[in-house]
């Protein structure tokens, strides 16, 4: 399952047919908007921890599908006052 589909299931959930909100609101769906935000924690409490030790992060994906997962642990980096570059 692709996270940018988790990630617009408002949208689908307004225009989509029935099919779609069922497989939304299954366990499935549910588990995957859980792992996202899992995996997305996980990333950023480990860079943190990284770079609090005064060491350089490369934050790389090692899956299909975790794209989203790592921009958002960037964007909340830089957020959150890490100079990344």
């Amino acid at each position: 399952m692709n996270n940018n589909y988790m990630m617009i299931a408002p949208e689908i959930r307004m225009n989509g047919g029935i099919w779609d909100r069922l497989f939304l609101d299954s366990v499935q769906g549910k588990d995957v908007r859980l792992r996202l935000a899992w995996e997305t924690r996980a990333t950023y409490e480990a860079a943190k921890q990284v770079l609090d030790e005064g060491q350089s992060v490369r934050i790389k994906g090692v899956a299909a599908g975790t794209g989203l997962s790592l921009i958002l642990t960037y964007d909340r980096l830089i957020r959150n006052g890490y100079n990344l570059t």
